[in-house]
């Protein structure tokens, strides 16, 4: 066994979706649409996938020069929408914000975690 190639920058933004109690798969379906919307106007091309038992994720290829880029973008898209409907949206990581909501998950673009690295 040997290290693994060191990390690049990251090529993808990540926005995982996860229904907190009370919630489905479906008001997942209704965020990952509202998030669509928003990329697409910000220049993505977004693609939703399912995951796990119950939650999604929301991806879109990116090109930066600052690895903290996508993280600051995903957390300012995670709390615009989460302010835009509290009532069904949560960008709070405390479980105890996400009854009756859906979480956007925008941690993923941190720079130490895989799901965005280049290898």
């Amino acid at each position: 066994m040997a290290p693994g190639p060191v990390r690049g920058l990251p090529d993808r933004l990540v926005l995982d979706l996860a229904p907190g109690p009370g919630t489905t798969i479906v008001a997942c379906c209704r965020v990952a649409g509202r998030l669509r919307e928003i990329l697409l106007a910000d220049g993505f091309t977004p693609v939703a996938t399912t995951s796990g038992s119950k939650g999604m994720q929301v991806y879109a290829s990116v090109a930066v020069e600052d690895p903290s880029a996508p993280s600051a973008y995903a957390k300012a898209l995670a709390q615009q929408l989460a302010r835009q409907t509290s009532k069904s949206v949560t960008a709070t990581i405390a479980k105890a914000a996400r009854e009756g909501r859906v979480f956007i998950d925008w941690s993923q673009n941190n720079p130490a975690k895989t799901t965005i690295s280049l290898a």
